[in-house]
């Protein structure tokens, strides 16, 4: 037993206790004068500090599992005093407060940390809380004035109260999985894995600075996700994902502010913060069940809409576009996955050369007069395929809609690839302005089929009901096998 309660105790030379065999008790302050401690296993007697006083770089802390019995513990080496660093590589649980103060070099915490609260001040200098399984029951606010490290390859760790990084003198590098049932909040930010953020319903997470993703895969799950860094902050070449942390939460892409509870609202502000570069932003979930709405977007990199789940539905109100990259970036595709029964369509879907696939059946919205565009209006003239997996009809009760195709000279045009019909059950005008083919794989049931060019066949291949048929003296062919 070290230390008395409300005593001070001073180890000139040092102190060891990596050799004692039995339990270490320590009870208040446990000291030195610029001389290393060094501890095994311990148990907290009472409120603990240990404190090395460094002048020089001898002063570090090499700390063992800590069983806290209730008790506060407070980790201290020298302010400003470089090179001065504590080492925690056992598990620490049973601390109400674990306190780090007066490090002059780096706090490594990479054992599993389990605390009521954390307390992270701006006289430390770095930070690495690396610790799988660790978890902090109280909000985190850290405010040192070096650099932060949290998680690692294949770590997970909880912050349930949330966190705020937003204080950090230095980079702030996260890695693996950071869990939360509050908010998170980070300031300027770098991945250097890919990694996972998983915040409770209804809680937000704001980036307030740069986000720099690399190479990694980075997974947002909230039910509000904010980048307000400024444009093109956010910078990556790998895959984005945003998603709201229940699957049957709505998703509206496109405004320009929050429309509140109920819906994780990607804004205008948001998508020009992401920068070119990503290999593709995935918006929604695998499995949600709730109404997509795409206001109007326009983004740089390939782009994922998905909300596929049973009495889900996916709704373009405004143009849909990849055409906000600085050149014409022809691997900018536009792929909605929909719940298989409908896809509206009230405004254009537009690429520059990339493809577009809808994997779902498509409604055209009443009256409307809708482009599936790959060739940003003829600059990529090649542009690329297009693909309506599922049914195509109009609207009920609506009036003669119709639908425009452009694929450029190079794109296949396919439609009823996987199932459904076309008109089947609201007949619709259909335009072929230009494709490197055709295909219509089930049957037909048109108001008008005007088709202008096509750079091979358009194939009709199942029964089909055309009331006015137009076609180009263009160089094509134009096979019915129905």
């Amino acid at each position: 037993i070290l230390g008395t309660s409300g005593g001070t105790q001073t180890y000139n030379g040092g102190l060891t206790t990596t050799g004692v065999g039995g339990t270490v008790t320590l009870n208040s302050t446990i000291a030195s004068s610029n001389d290393a401690i060094t501890l095994g296993a311990v148990t907290l007697g009472s409120a603990t500090t240990i404190d090395t006083n460094s002048t020089g770089t001898s002063g570090d802390i090499t700390l063992g599992a800590v069983t806290g019995g209730s008790n506060s513990l407070t980790l201290s080496t020298g302010d400003n005093v470089a090179n001065t660093d504590i080492s925690a590589s056992g598990v620490i649980n049973g601390v109400t407060t674990l306190t780090l103060a007066d490090i002059g070099g780096t706090a490594t915490l990479s054992g599993d940390i389990d605390v009521a609260t954390l307390t992270v001040g701006n006289t430390v200098a770095n930070l690495i809380f690396s610790g799988n399984g660790s978890s902090v029951a109280n909000a985190v606010s850290f405010a040192n004035d070096g650099t932060l490290t949290l998680g690692g390859s294949n770590v997970i760790q909880t912050f349930a109260g949330g966190f705020n990084t937003d204080n950090v003198g230095g980079t702030v590098t996260l890695q693996g999985t950071a869990i939360g049932n509050d908010d998170f909040t980070f300031g300027e930010l770098t991945l250097d894995n890919s990694a996972t953020l998983s915040l409770a319903v209804g809680k937000v997470l704001t980036f307030e600075d740069d986000l720099n993703v690399g190479s990694n895969t980075l997974t947002i799950t909230a039910d509000e996700i904010n980048f307000t860094g400024g444009a093109n902050s956010v910078v990556g070449t790998g895959n984005l994902t945003l998603e709201p942390v229940s699957s049957g939460q709505n998703m509206t892409v496109g405004l320009s502010s929050d429309t509140g509870t109920g819906s994780i609202d990607i804004l205008d502000s948001d998508i020009a913060a992401i920068k070119e570069g990503f290999s593709s932003i995935t918006l929604g979930t695998s499995n949600g069940t709730g109404s997509l709405t795409i206001s109007s977007a326009s983004f740089k990199d390939a782009v994922v809409i998905q909300m596929p789940g049973n009495g889900a539905s996916v709704t373009v109100n405004g143009q849909l576009d990849t055409l906000s990259s600085t050149t014409n970036n022809t691997s900018a595709s536009i792929t909605i996955i929909g719940p298989g029964s409908t896809t509206t369509l009230n405004e254009d879907i537009i690429t520059p050369g990339a493809a577009i696939d809808i994997q779902d059946s498509v409604v055209i919205a009443s009256d409307a007069n809708i482009l599936l565009d790959t060739t940003n209006g003829g600059a990529v003239a090649g542009g690329a395929a297009i693909d309506i997996e599922g049914s195509l009809n109009g609207t009920s009760g609506g009036n003669a809609e119709t639908l425009r195709l452009n694929a450029g000279t190079g794109g296949a045009i396919t439609v009823n690839s996987s199932s459904g019909t076309t008109g089947g059950s609201v007949p619709l005008n259909i335009t072929i302005l230009n494709s490197g083919g055709t295909t219509f794989n089930q049957s037909v049931s048109a108001l008008t089929v005007d088709l202008q060019n096509t750079n091979g066949t358009i194939l009709f291949s199942n029964n089909t009901s055309i009331t006015a048929l137009a076609t180009n003296l263009a160089a094509f062919n134009l096979s019915f096998t129905g």
